[in-house]
C-alpha cells in the first residue's frame, strides 16, 4: 500500500508540474498579446505569481510526503530481515539412547528458538518451550567455539565387548552448514573422542539440565 501511495504521489507531482508549465505558458502568451493593456498584464502577472506560489507549496508538500513514504518503506523492510535473522541460525537435534535402563531421550532446538525435550524411557515425558534470543545466542556461540563443525571424522563406535553404554547422535546446523555426529560414551569408544565432541556433549547436557523440565 505504501508503494502504491508513493507512485500516486509521483503521478500527482508530475500532473502539478505539467499544469504549472501550461499555466505559465498561457500566461506568457496572454502577456505578449495584451502588451497594449498594462492593467490587464498586471492582473495576469499577479495571477501567475499566485498560481506559482500555490504550485510551489504543493510541490514541497509532495516532496515531504514522498520522503516520509520512502522512509517508511525502508523501515518496514528491516523487520522481515530481522525475522529472517531470527529464523536462519541454529538448528539442533540431539539424542541419547541405551545404558543399563534403556534410556531414550531426544532434544531439539529450532531456528526460531522453540525447543522440545522428550523422554520415552524409563519415564515418559515431553516438554516444549521457547528460548530467549540471548539464550539461543549463548548456546550457538558455545557450540561454535568448540570447533565441532570443523571435525573431519564424525562417527565413533563402541569397542568390542562394551555394554551398557550410551549412544549419542547430534545433527547440527550452524553458519549455513549441517553436520551429523554419532558417538558413544568415552570409556566405551574404540577411539579417543575429540575434545570438540566432548565439549559439545557437555554443553548440550548442561543446557538441558537448566531447562524447566519436570518429570512425571
Amino acid at each position: 500500500m505504501l508503494l502504491l501511495g508513493f507512485v500516486a504521489s509521483l503521478t500527482k507531482l508530475q500532473t502539478i508540474h505539467e499544469s504549472f508549465r501550461i499555466n505559465y505558458s498561457e500566461t506568457s502568451q496572454k502577456a505578449l498579446i495584451t502588451q497594449s493593456q498594462p492593467m490587464t498584464v498586471d492582473l495576469i502577472g499577479a495571477r501567475g505569481i499566485l498560481n506559482l506560489g500555490d504550485a510551489m507549496r504543493s510541490l514541497w508538500l509532495l516532496i515531504l510526503v514522498t520522503i516520509l513514504v520512502v522512509s517508511s518503506i525502508g523501515f518496514l523492510t528491516v523487520l522481515p530481515r530481522q525475522r529472517q535473522d531470527r529464523t536462519g541460525g541454529l538448528s539442533l537435534r540431539w539424542s541419547r539412547t541405551g545404558g543399563f535402563a534403556g534410556v531414550r531421550e531426544f532434544f531439539a532446538v529450532n531456528p526460531d528458538g522453540s525447543w522440545n525435550f522428550s523422554q520415552l524411557s524409563p519415564q515418559k515425558h515431553d516438554r516444549n518451550g521457547t528460548l530467549t534470543q540471548d539464550e539461543l545466542d549463548k548456546l550457538e556461540n558455545s557450540l561454535r567455539e568448540t570447533g565441532l563443525m570443523s571435525l573431519g571424522k564424525t562417527a565413533y563406535d563402541a569397542k568390542p565387548g562394551a555394554f551398557d553404554f550410551f549412544n549419542y547422535k547430534l545433527e547440527l546446523t550452524m553458519d549455513g552448514q549441517t553436520r551429523v555426529f554419532r558417538w558413544v560414551d568415552a570409556w566405551a569408544s574404540v577411539e579417543r573422542l575429540p575434545d570438540a565432541l566432548v565439549k559439545a556433549q557437555a554443553i548440550i547436557e548442561s543446557f538441558i539440565s537448566h531447562l524447566p523440565i519436570l518429570y512425571s
